[in-house]
């Protein structure tokens, strides 16, 4: 409904920024014809680039690198135990059914719970 103020391609995204701007001003939501107005002004900046000014500013400071690591070798945490015999470890079952009554087709139907009748309760 807006695009002829607009003039330009736009997105959601463009709508929500100009949006929250308009909303910063003391706009309302309900101003769409000025959102749309915002919108025009972000494409017509971001169409001209970033500001002569903004090139000459301060550079941002260092970002934060972590903690700072040694060329020492740090001791190994596991000196000292001896490795595991892998002969000598038993595996764990993975199942409650054997491999072969697995393997011989569909297990047999689970009996019905026997009930009792409804005179008995």
């Amino acid at each position: 409904m807006y695009q002829r103020l607009i003039g330009d391609a736009w997105t959601e995204q463009v709508w929500d920024l100009a949006t929250a701007q308009h909303l910063d001003k003391g706009g309302s939501t309900g101003n769409e014809a000025a959102i749309a107005r915002e919108v025009r002004a972000l494409l017509q900046r971001a169409g001209h680039g970033p500001s002569r000014a903004s090139s000459h500013s301060e550079p941002a400071p260092a970002a934060d690198r972590g903690m700072t690591v040694g060329v020492e070798p740090t001791p190994d945490p596991y000196w000292g135990i001896p490795a595991p015999d892998f002969h000598t470890i038993s595996a764990l079952p993975s199942m409650d059914v054997s491999l072969s009554r697995l393997c011989n087709g569909p297990l047999p139907p689970v009996q019905p719970v026997a009930t009792l009748p409804h005179e008995a309760t």
